[in-house]
């Protein structure tokens, strides 16, 4: 793609509301690369300003903890032919099952109401207005309810208040 195609296509991620950085360098001199930085929901809302850094860290621990955890789809199947006709057993690793506590202690930390919140929105990327209507409560609380539980789970994990 030309200089001039790539600017183009900048602008127009742009316009569609896409935050991009530019001009991160890389091991080939003189090549520019654009990296988006708005991939995931939280993300997003820590661009636009709803959430602060730190309610963003929180977030992001506690997804990569359910991550670890092996929490996540399988996005690849293993396809080895087997003989006995039995599949695979998945067991846990102990690098799993401790992320998986770290996890489960994570949750217990935060007001019951909190959990569904912070779970649809941070692990599942369901938006604050599809649950707060999911779950019958006004549309008004639903970004400072997110707000609030963050700073739960950035207490829990003891991150300094700026």
């Amino acid at each position: 793609m030309t200089k001039a195609g790539e600017d183009r296509l900048i602008k127009w991620q742009r316009k569609q509301g896409r935050v991009i950085e530019s001009g991160i360098l890389t091991e080939q001199a003189g090549v520019f690369a654009h990296r988006v930085t708005d991939q995931r929901l939280i993300d997003r809302y820590r661009v636009r300003g709803n959430i602060t850094q730190r309610q963003w860290e929180a977030g992001d621990r506690l997804y990569q903890t359910w991550y670890s955890a092996g929490r996540s789809p399988v996005q690849v199947v293993g396809m080895t032919v087997r003989v006995d006709g039995g599949g695979a057993k998945r067991e846990m690793s102990e690098h799993q099952a401790l992320c998986w506590s770290s996890f489960a202690a994570a949750l217990k930390s935060l007001p019951y109401s909190a959990q569904s919140l912070i779970v649809d929105v941070c692990l599942h990327e369901v938006k604050v207005a599809e649950h707060t209507k999911r779950v019958g409560r006004g549309r008004d609380g639903g970004m400072y309810g997110l707000s609030l539980s963050l700073d739960f789970l950035a207490d829990h994990y003891g991150m300094p208040r700026a």
